[in-house]
């Protein structure tokens, strides 16, 4: 597949991200009283359960999905976080993870997951250390 700068060569979709972070991540807010803005950072625990269904294009990486994340969600810890794939055997036994790299483009790997009927989830984490 190819792509040049024209709209026509891109691919529209949406990609599934289930956040899976052990720890509490460090975000900030603001609060406004009056006419006075007050901006403070505080810890706040994602439940496991938290899903986020993203539309992406065909030219979008993982570098990008996670800088629109820390944007939405107002993440403060953004080198930490990582994009991985949770793939299951063909036997339904055993759970595969891997790392997805910066330049990777999630939209592709859900077209090939799919060709292929892989069953494969998005999971957002933290590193640690």
């Amino acid at each position: 597949m190819t792509c040049d700068d024209t709209e026509e060569d891109v691919l529209r979709g949406g990609v599934k991200i289930n956040f899976k972070f052990l720890h509490p991540i460090r975000v900030y807010n603001e609060l406004q009283i009056g006419d006075a803005n007050d901006r403070f950072a505080t810890d706040f625990k994602f439940s496991t359960k938290t899903v986020l269904v993203m539309s992406v294009t065909s030219r979008e990486t993982v570098a990008d999905l996670l800088d629109r994340i820390c944007d939405k969600f107002n993440i403060l810890e953004s080198p930490k976080l990582f994009l991985y794939e949770r793939e299951l055997s063909v036997r339904q036994q055993d759970i595969f993870l891997r790392r997805l790299a910066d330049d990777e483009i999630p939209l592709l790997l859900n077209f090939v997951w799919s060709l292929n009927q892989v069953a494969t989830r998005y999971h957002l984490g933290t590193v640690t250390k």
